[in-house]
C-alpha cells in the first residue's frame, strides 16, 4: 500500500567494470529560436511584457572504471541544471524600499531563476564470486530562486523554493543462494531540507 498513485521506477544503479567507460550529455537554449506572439490586443489587456526564454542549460556527465580489475569498481555521476525566464512583469523601481509602497515598473523584466545540482559516487566490491557488496553517497541541492514571479505577482512578492541539501548514503550486499534464490540487504540513510523560504535578495537590488 502507498500513500499516493502515481508512476513507480525501479532504478538500477551501474557499478563500473573492468574498464573506464564515461557518458556525457548537453543541451543548452537561449532566446534566439522562440517565436514572439505579444500582440496589441495583449497589451491592451495588461500583458505589461511576454514570457521568454533567457538561458537554459543541461550538463550531465557521468565516469567509472576499474579501481582494482575484477575486484572493486567505481561509477561517479554529476548534474549541473540552470534556467532562466523571464516571467512576464517589469521589476519594481521600489522594490525592496521599505519606505516606498506603489508599485513603479521599470523596463526590465522580472526573471525566475533556477538551478540544480546533483552528485553521486558508487563503489562496488566482489569479496566472493558469490558476495558483492556496494556503496552509494549522493549529494543533491537547487533552488528556484527567485520563483514563483508571474505577470501578477512582482518579483518582491515572490519567493525562494530552495532544496539546500539532499544526502543520501546507502549500502548493499547481494549473494546468489541458488540459481532461484537471492539473498539481498539493504541499509540506507536519507537526509532532506527543503521548501519555500524567504527570497534573498540580490545583491544588485
Amino acid at each position: 500500500d502507498l500513500p499516493t498513485g502515481g508512476v513507480r521506477i525501479n532504478f538500477i544503479p551501474r557499478d563500473g567494470g573492468n574498464r573506464f567507460a564515461n557518458s556525457a550529455f548537453f543541451n543548452f537554449s537561449n532566446e534566439s529560436p522562440q517565436g514572439d506572439n505579444f500582440s496589441s490586443e495583449l497589451k491592451a489587456a495588461g500583458l505589461a511584457t511576454p514570457t521568454r526564454t533567457v538561458s537554459n542549460f543541461d550538463l550531465n556527465e557521468a565516469f567509472g572504471g576499474p579501481i582494482r580489475r575484477d575486484k572493486v569498481w567505481f561509477w561517479f555521476s554529476t548534474r549541473y541544471n540552470g534556467v532562466k525566464n523571464e516571467a512576464g512583469i517589469f521589476e519594481n523601481a521600489n522594490a525592496f524600499k521599505p519606505n516606498e509602497w506603489l508599485y513603479v515598473p521599470t523596463t526590465t523584466p522580472s526573471v525566475n531563476k533556477g538551478q540544480q545540482f546533483n552528485n553521486s559516487l558508487r563503489v562496488t566490491y566482489q569479496a566472493t564470486p558469490k558476495i558483492k557488496i556496494a556503496g552509494t553517497y549522493k549529494a543533491d541541492k537547487w533552488c528556484q530562486c527567485p520563483g514563483n514571479i508571474s505577470a501578477t505577482r512582482a518579483l518582491e512578492a515572490g519567493y525562494d523554493r530552495r532544496f539546500p541539501r539532499l544526502r543520501q548514503e546507502h549500502a548493499e550486499v547481494t549473494s546468489p543462494i541458488t540459481n532461484r534464490l537471492l539473498f539481498e540487504a539493504v541499509g540506507m540513510h536519507l537526509y532532506e531540507r527543503w521548501g519555500n523560504m524567504h527570497m534573498r535578495v540580490d545583491p544588485g537590488h
